[in-house]
């Protein structure tokens, strides 16, 4: 059950006929080349008849949908113009937590670089402590 049986298979049938018009051939060869178009062209008629007409879709195609750029007349940088309340107001705090690590990360730095300057200044204290305490016990 090929659906394109009639279109691959609706030129061989001339062909088988002009084939058996000739004389050249023997008349059992003839016979079944007669019976092989027959049948070709019986399969072809009944493909035929089973073909049903193109129809029209009956559902409408869904459109592709279109993102079209909202413009605002009095643009505020950092406003948020989302519709949806709650989710403009969760991106809001969301980005105030975002602020609020950064700003925590720089103030650890700030801490750890006046703590590593405190123990160097200590450490250099100690050291010209150290040489002194060597410098009288040298002397």
């Amino acid at each position: 059950d090929i659906v394109s049986f009639p279109e691959v298979f609706a030129s061989f049938v001339p062909l088988l006929n002009e084939i058996v018009k000739e004389n050249k051939i023997p008349e059992t060869l003839r016979l079944k080349m007669t019976s092989i178009a027959s049948l070709i062209k019986g399969k072809i008629d009944e493909h035929e008849k089973l073909r049903q007409p193109l129809r029209m879709r009956m559902k409408k195609p869904m459109p592709i949908k279109q993102f079209n750029p909202r413009f605002e007349e009095n643009f505020v940088h950092g406003k948020d113009y989302d519709p949806d309340r709650e989710r403009a107001q969760r991106k809001k705090l969301e980005r105030q937590i975002k602020q609020e690590a950064k700003g925590a990360a720089r103030e650890l730095r700030k801490d750890n670089y006046f703590l590593q300057e405190e123990k160097a200044r200590e450490r250099a204290v100690a050291e010209e402590e150290r040489a002194d305490r060597y410098k009288k016990a040298m002397a």
